[in-house]
C-alpha cells in the first residue's frame, strides 16, 4: 500500500507570497486604500478574509470593503498564469515521485488551486484537491480546514496518511484525525509554532523531507 501524502499548498508546495501580496495590493487599492493602511504584515496561509482581518483594522476595512477586496482579488488571481508562483526547490521531483499518492488540502479556492495544478503540470500527479468551496453548491457554505481533513479521512478510512504543511493549523488538523504531521520550515510557519502544534517531524528542506518520509513508508 502506497503512503498517501496530504499536502498544504501555499508555503509548502508553492512559493505564492509575492503573487498573493502584489495581487492584494491591487485589490486593496481598488477600494481606495493602500497597503500602508495595514497595522500588521499580511501572513500567507489563512483564508483571505482572515488575512485581511488580521492586518487591517475594522474601522479601515469593514465587512463591505473586505468583501469587495476579496472579489477584486479573486478576479485578478483566478486569471493568472502563476508565473510568479514557483514550486519550492525540490518539490517538482517529489510531486512526480510515483512512490506516493499525492493530495492537496488547502484554504485556497478550487478555481485557483486547480489552475495552479494545471499550470505546473501536476494534474496527472495530484489525485485529489480539497478546498473550502468544494461543497459550496450543496451546502451553501465554505468549509474550514479541519472539516476538509475529516472529510478526507472519512473518504479514505483505511489509507496510510501523512500530512505535510508549513503552518501549525496543518499539524493540528492532522492530529485531530489521528495521522502523523510533518512541519516544513520553508513557508510562513515558525519552528516554535510547529513544535507547539506537536508535529511528529520538522523538515528544513525538501531533501530532509524525503528522508523523513522513508520511515513512514
Amino acid at each position: 500500500m502506497k503512503l498517501q501524502l496530504i499536502w498544504d499548498l501555499d508555503g509548502t508546495l508553492i512559493d505564492s507570497e509575492y503573487e498573493i501580496i502584489t495581487t492584494l495590493q491591487k485589490a486593496v487599492e481598488g477600494v481606495g486604500l493602500s497597503m500602508a493602511d495595514a497595522v500588521a504584515p499580511l501572513r500567507i496561509g489563512p483564508p483571505l478574509p482572515d488575512m485581511l482581518r488580521n492586518s487591517f483594522p475594522e474601522k479601515i476595512l469593514d465587512d463591505e470593503k473586505r468583501n469587495e477586496v476579496v472579489r477584486i482579488f479573486r478576479k485578478i488571481y483566478n486569471a493568472s498564469d502563476f508565473e510568479d508562483t514557483p514550486p519550492f526547490e525540490g518539490i517538482e521531483d517529489l510531486i512526480r515521485d510515483g512512490s506516493f499518492v499525492h493530495h492537496i488540502v488547502t484554504n485556497k479556492p478550487q478555481c485557483a488551486t486547480r489552475r495552479i495544478v494545471e499550470k505546473k503540470g501536476w494534474r496527472g500527479y495530484v489525485a485529489e484537491v480539497f478546498s473550502p468551496d468544494m461543497l459550496l453548491e450543496s451546502t451553501g457554505r465554505q468549509m474550514k480546514k479541519a472539516e476538509m481533513f475529516r472529510l478526507f479521512r472519512d473518504k479514505h478510512p483505511e489509507a496510510k496518511l501523512v500530512s505535510i504543511g508549513d503552518m501549525a493549523t496543518d499539524a493540528q488538523c492532522a492530529k485531530a484525525i489521528g495521522i502523523p504531521a510533518i512541519g516544513v520550515l520553508w513557508g510562513a510557519g515558525k519552528k516554535e509554532e510547529l513544535i507547539q502544534a506537536e508535529c511528529d517531524d520538522i523538515a528544513t528542506d525538501v531533501n530532509e523531507l524525503k528522508e523523513l518520509l522513508k520511515k513512514y513508508c
